[in-house]
């Protein structure tokens, strides 16, 4: 009972300053980067980049994050990863240089934060992954990309958001 009122408490002062329900639900938390890595870092060295659109495929500016191997030779397979519900792409970066090092291309669309009031949030993530898969698919992102070779792949609703975008591209596989 103690539990209760300290979160119902909590809850209140919260949403008094001005914090909206969905912050409480699905905080955002800064994931902290592991170090070592779990696994061994590959033979490629390996850069992050970020990348900024005007419309990021849902009518609203954004950005990428590219992980992508610097010292590898031609066009690279590639990834496109899908962030859960208010996820940052620094989140997962141990798996996403740990990619890069074995010679692929990790690319990360911004996720929006998420709203109640938002009733296509997930029909929007689904967007920006396609929208984000075509730019690599046209070489928009200023990488050596194998356009056969582009999957999708993510965490939590992301994974599910990265089998609807894998359905909406016919080359494209998810994971």
């Amino acid at each position: 009972m103690r539990a209760l009122a300290l979160i119902l408490m909590t809850s209140a002062v919260c949403l008094n300053m001005g914090c909206r329900v969905e912050q409480l639900i699905f905080p955002i938390f800064e994931a902290e980067i592991i170090d070592p890595p779990p696994v061994p870092i590959g033979p490629f060295a390996f850069e992050e980049q970020r990348i900024e659109f005007d419309d990021l495929g849902d009518g609203v500016a954004g950005g990428v994050t590219v992980f992508q191997p610097t010292d590898a030779s031609g066009p690279r397979p590639a990834l496109v990863w899908v962030l859960g519900i208010n996820n940052r792409a620094h989140y997962h970066q141990s798996l996403h240089e740990h990619l890069a090092s074995q010679g692929f291309v990790s690319i990360i669309p911004d996720t929006r934060d998420f709203s109640f009031l938002d009733v296509i949030y997930h029909q929007r993530s689904a967007e920006n992954a396609v929208e984000t898969y075509n730019r690599a698919s046209r070489g928009e992102l200023g990488v050596s990309i194998d356009s056969s070779r582009i999957a999708f792949g993510g965490y939590s609703i992301g994974a599910t958001m990265a089998v609807f975008a894998a359905a909406a591209v016919p080359d494209a596989a998810a994971l």
